[in-house]
């Protein structure tokens, strides 16, 4: 892969390596957080469709570059396809952005940060579960954190924004 990936995040693989799909998903958009080799997998196949790099334009109040693909962004999460709604580590920030910060697709061609770190989110969520405001509802999919009356996405609370 060409990139050193984020000490917090090895550290994960080295103890879970990825969720099982039947498991509680605690991402944002759904989906759970995949294997090293599914990782690869997704990574490999995107090379396919890397373009060459316009560093002008970003999103995100400048935190994202605006590139679909990217080899230094790693995909880590998601539907188990990772065919959009892909949470990453984004290891190619905006200027405001900070390596290592996970982000997700939230269409095609638009992201969000949503935490800067990969421990980051995973302290954020589980402090927003101790405090109840996110909780384990059932879907079609399984079982999903939401915030308690069950309206979607939760990108805003993880990101300690105002809804």
């Amino acid at each position: 892969m060409a990139s050193r990936l984020p000490s917090d995040y090895r550290a994960w693989l080295a103890i879970a390596d990825g969720q099982d799909t039947e498991a509680l998903s605690i991402l944002p958009a759904g989906g759970w957080l995949v294997s090293i080799d599914r990782m690869l997998e997704r990574w490999t196949h995107e090379r396919n469709f890397d373009l060459e790099e316009d560093d002008t334009e970003t999103q995100d109040d400048d935190r994202v570059r605006w590139l679909v693909f990217h080899p230094k962004r790693i995909p880590i999460g998601g539907w188990y396809d990772l065919e959009g709604d892909t949470t990453v580590i984004d290891l190619i920030p905006g200027p405001a952005g900070v390596a290592g910060q996970l982000m997700d697709y939230v269409s095609e061609c638009d992201f969000e940060v949503i935490a800067t770190s990969f421990d980051a989110y995973l302290d954020r969520v589980a402090e927003l579960v101790e405090t109840r405001q996110l909780v384990v509802v059932e879907t079609d999919s399984g079982p999903q954190l939401n915030v308690p009356d069950g309206t979607g996405r939760w990108e805003w609370l993880v990101r300690g924004e105002p809804r």
